[in-house]
């Protein structure tokens, strides 16, 4: 008798874990995808050739949460490169070797962007002329690297007393947009 709670404990266990992994990235792929939950929101479903797709890219990613474009709160995004998105889009927060990313896929699991924090001894020499003479005595505060298909941009966020503006510039040091913030 001791012998067959045990078995049902432990296959009452081994269907539990395996129920577990049909929110993760080790699921059975589904007819529309795989169901991935986002903790306190809405499943949301990513179609499995974008998933695929960045498990490739990525197989070290840790923290992966999806997210669909079209549910995005805020449209920083979505002003900042006009065009670029779809809402239709899927994008998924991750972590690899310690540094935040975020990606953006199409839904047929195409690369859109990947964007990222970095520090401001990395710009590039040319940017950082450029904003430090269209930009003299502000302090850089954020630097965010975008990485897409027509290159590389950094958004840069600088204040100077009670001044803040987000500035983007290229790599080569082309301011391309400035956006006061109050």
């Amino acid at each position: 008798m001791k012998t067959l709670k045990n078995c049902v404990v432990v296959a009452t266990v081994a269907i539990m874990l395996s129920s577990l992994t049909t929110f993760g990235f080790a699921a059975a792929p589904g007819p529309s995808g795989s169901k991935v939950t986002i903790a306190g929101k809405d499943t949301v479903v990513v179609p499995d050739n974008v998933r695929v797709t960045f498990q490739a890219k990525y197989p070290q990613a840790t923290n992966v949460v999806w997210y669909k474009v079209q549910d995005m709160k805020d449209d920083e995004f979505t002003d900042t490169y006009p065009g670029l998105y779809d809402p239709s889009d899927y994008y998924v927060t991750y972590n690899t070797d310690g540094t935040e990313y975020v990606t953006w896929y199409s839904p047929t699991g195409e690369w859109v962007m990947t964007t990222n924090t970095i520090s401001s001894d990395k710009l590039p020499a040319p940017a950082l002329k450029s904003l430090q003479d269209a930009y003299n005595g502000f302090t850089i505060v954020k630097v965010d690297e975008d990485r897409y298909n027509g290159g590389t941009r950094y958004d840069v966020k600088m204040t100077k007393g009670d001044e803040k503006v987000k500035v983007h510039v290229t790599a080569d040091g082309q301011i391309l947009k400035v956006k006061d913030k109050q």
